[in-house]
């Protein structure tokens, strides 16, 4: 992503090194190096080091929930729009998988002053997967379970995938686990 934008510049080069070396190992000059703009610039535009790195999470979690959104208002049924949202995750995961990386590996216990904030946008996504299977179980598509534990273990068992392809060093998501696991999700094994 080429930008001219310094805070884009700085979000960009702020995801590489995060990715790379982890939020306490990555410097605010590094940072700036990389987005070629002085360390002034970085706080100028983001007051520290944990409020980017939050920044980020929150750039990440806003895209989330408006393709989430898109994809429920725009699908035929719930289990359609449910396996678009897997889909869309392991897109993600292809397009910026050094955002994924960082909040697999950093999470929501590195974001201090935005935790709540983030956390509150996390059960909002959390929220849309649920209404999906509350749509889903009164058009008798799904079985009548608690809607709001079949979010939580949905929303698990997509992190659990990034998580592996992130250890195991997978790249395209989409190609080689997007049937696989909306399969064993929707159908199981049996």
């Amino acid at each position: 992503m080429e930008t001219n934008n310094p805070s884009d510049k700085i979000l960009q080069a702020a995801q590489e090194e995060f990715a790379k070396k982890g939020f306490h190992d990555t410097a605010v000059s590094e940072i700036a190096d990389k987005a070629n703009v002085g360390k002034g610039t970085v706080y100028r535009h983001f007051g520290n080091k944990e409020t980017l790195f939050g920044t980020l999470l929150k750039r990440g979690i806003h895209r989330i929930l408006d393709q989430t959104e898109n994809i429920a208002e725009n699908s035929d049924s719930a289990s359609q729009a449910l396996e678009q949202i897997l889909e869309m995750h392991f897109q993600i995961f292809e397009e910026s998988k050094e955002l994924v990386e960082i909040i697999v590996n950093e999470g929501k216990h590195r974001i201090g002053t935005m935790r709540e904030e983030l956390l509150s946008e996390d059960l909002k996504h959390r929220q849309q997967i649920e209404d999906q299977f509350i749509r889903g179980i009164n058009r008798g598509e799904f079985e009548d379970l608690d809607p709001e534990k079949m979010a939580i273990v949905f929303q698990g068992f997509i992190w659990a995938t990034l998580r592996s392809a992130i250890l195991y060093g997978e790249m395209n998501l989409r190609r080689d686990y997007s049937g696989l696991v909306s399969k064993i999700f929707f159908k199981g094994i049996e």
